[in-house]
């Protein structure tokens, strides 16, 4: 990701569910949700603002230095290692 992309860039990682298969429409429930679920992988997002001089943060939403700055922007690098629901360890001293 081009750093010219981006403004006041933080980094949270992020558990990304992959389905197997489209939802049955909007009034899909919950455990619809989770059962389309095939497999989850790490995922970073990287967190930003939408306009300059407003600060991103993780705890709460951007800065309101002006009107503009009520959002934030995200992007969504993937990669790493992916596996099936049960089979992927979140353990931090692995």
């Amino acid at each position: 990701m081009p750093m010219a992309r981006l403004i006041q860039p933080k980094a949270e990682a992020e558990a990304a569910p992959v389905a197997d298969r489209d939802l049955g429409g909007p009034a899909s429930c919950f455990a619809e949700f989770l059962a389309s679920i095939a497999y989850a992988g790490p995922a970073l997002e990287i967190v930003d603002s939408a306009t300059a001089g407003c600060a991103a943060t993780s705890c709460g939403p951007a800065k309101s230095c002006c009107p503009a700055c009520s959002g934030r922007c995200c992007h969504w690098p993937d990669g790493g290692q992916a596996g099936r629901a049960g089979q992927v360890s979140c353990r931090m001293d692995q």
